[in-house]
């Protein structure tokens, strides 16, 4: 195993703490704290500078938020760190150990990830299921029952021991890894990654001992694709007891084994479709999972009547699901007759290059030359 030495030197040189602030005040520069830190940046980088090369940073720990997240309105314990210093801090750290986290990662493992998010993933479980209908005819899917929460923090830090030999850098990953009384934090930008990389093991396991031909995993969604029922349950068995043992994890119990949808020799469906990422895949077709376009019908609805910079932006990121789907006819009927794309892209442009992006939900300005009213705004050509 390839070890890394000298790292803290890294994380706390200048030009790299400078990229983090600039990083870190990604679509939040509206804010005063961001604002304050912008502007007087040389000074703050000096700050977190001393701070990291001290050993004196400490992490900020704030009770946890609830959130219902999605259409199914999951509970969520969110935390949110300070951008200053926290938020800071962490992209220090991952800007230098994003390459070492990511170089010995499986090929599909995705989900927070650059390069490789739900799209990535999606092109691939594609060509598995429409090149190979003998061999991807029956589905394992599982995930990690409350995973970030259920992170054994000892686990974690023997793997990042065992890969990084220095302990000045170990204990500011530490620091940060100890904010949070019990597992991983979500919220922390070093969540994604350290929980991303706890489980690069059992994807080296499932592929090479277990060998798992079609194996894809997002986060801790866990897919896999075979042309044997009973291996794939082979398969469940030995997962689980590798979570168990080595990661002191456990598979939720709502697993399944299933056969992907076909057609029988009356043409009736049979089996049904995997839903994984947002989408369901078929064989000759994949669409948005239900709950995400209802939502972004509500979305399309609500932008239409009330139209502000914010839901024109979310309408516009939503259009990258309709894009990469075979759903236009559904777009046409349910979402276009209620926003115009095209507009909101030239209205997001315009006001982004006045300045006028002030707190994220600023309202249409009825006495600009861009739009009368909202309506206006999405009336179709």
């Amino acid at each position: 195993m390839k070890t890394y030495k000298h790292l803290l030197v890294q994380i706390a040189d200048k030009e790299n703490v400078r990229k983090a602030i600039l990083n870190a005040s990604k679509r939040k520069r509206h804010r005063k704290d961001v604002r304050d830190v912008i502007e007087h940046i040389d000074y703050h980088v000096d700050v977190v500078h001393e701070m990291l090369i001290s050993g004196n940073y400490v992490a900020h720990v704030d009770a946890p938020c609830i959130v219902n997240e999605g259409t199914h309105h999951k509970v969520r314990r969110i935390r949110k760190p300070h951008y200053k210093y926290d938020q800071i801090v962490h992209h220090c750290i991952i800007q230098v150990l994003q390459p070492i986290l990511t170089a010995p990662m499986y090929e599909y493992s995705c989900g927070s990830i650059p390069k490789r998010g739900a799209h990535y993933g999606k092109k691939r479980l594609e060509k598995w299921i429409r090149k190979d209908a003998k061999g991807t005819k029956y589905v394992f899917k599982m995930d990690i029952k409350h995973f970030y929460e259920s992170v054994d923090q000892k686990v974690l830090k023997d793997m990042l021991r065992a890969k990084i030999k220095d302990w000045q850098a170990l204990e500011l990953i530490y620091a940060v890894i100890d904010s949070c009384e019990k597992g991983l934090p979500l919220g922390n930008y070093t969540s994604q990654w350290f929980a991303n990389f706890m489980l690069t093991p059992l994807d080296h396991y499932i592929k090479e001992e277990l060998h798992a031909k079609y194996y894809m995993r997002y986060m801790d969604d866990i897919v896999i694709l075979g042309g044997n029922k009973k291996q794939l349950h082979k398969i469940h068995k030995a997962i689980e007891k590798y979570l168990a043992e080595k990661l002191h994890l456990r598979i939720k119990e709502n697993w399944q084994v299933f056969r992907l949808v076909y057609y029988d020799r009356d043409g009736k469906e049979r089996g049904r479709p995997l839903d994984f990422m947002g989408w369901q895949f078929y064989r000759e077709k994949t669409i948005l999972r239900e709950s995400i376009y209802l939502r972004i019908v509500r979305k399309a609805r609500h932008v239409g009547k009330h139209t502000t910079i914010q839901g024109a932006q979310g309408m516009i990121s939503y259009m990258g699901y309709i894009k990469h789907t075979d759903t236009y006819g559904t777009y046409r009927e349910h979402i276009r007759p209620y926003v115009n794309i095209g507009k909101l892209k030239k209205f997001t442009s315009k006001r982004a290059k006045k300045g006028a992006l002030r707190n994220g939900v600023e309202k249409v300005d009825r006495n600009t030359d861009t739009a009368a009213s909202s309506t206006r705004l999405n009336q179709q050509p």
